[in-house]
């Protein structure tokens, strides 16, 4: 019990253990859902370096999949990124097979900066590559 406790307490410090990276993360549900029983469609998550470079990822669950939310949440994030955590560039990474991430990261502004092959190996039984987008803040 007091393992799950200082797990919990760590995680919802939203800082690393040694407290140079920010771990935000977040659920996403519907806003017309009941408080009580609320209806969720996913989840985003940002880590913060001390450098300002932001990294996201996010998932949709399949039912709300292609419906703009991924869109709103990312579009949060990211300004909650810039406006409280003062990020200068943020980055996504994803599978180059995932179309749906590419078209959401390009839609957001963000631009491919490379391609790592290889990046993964354990992604559903078969090596994958993975593109990196940036979305560099002006000033």
């Amino acid at each position: 019990m007091r393992a799950l406790e200082s797990r919990y307490s760590m995680l919802s410090s939203r800082r690393s253990p040694d407290g140079r990276e920010a771990w935000l993360n977040f659920a996403l549900r519907l806003r017309r859902s009941a408080r009580n029983a609320p209806t969720y469609v996913g989840t985003l998550q940002a880590t913060v370096l001390l450098d300002q470079v932001a990294y996201i990822a996010y998932a949709m669950f399949v039912p709300f999949q292609r419906q703009g939310y991924a869109m709103e949440g990312c579009v949060r994030l990211i300004e909650h990124l810039i406006g409280d955590y003062r990020a200068r560039v943020v980055v996504a990474e994803m599978d180059t097979r995932n179309v749906a991430s590419i078209a959401l990261a390009e839609a957001l502004g963000f631009e491919r900066v490379g391609t790592t092959i290889g990046a993964d190996h354990h992604f559903k039984c078969s090596v994958s590559d993975e593109h990196r987008y940036e979305l560099s803040v002006r000033e």
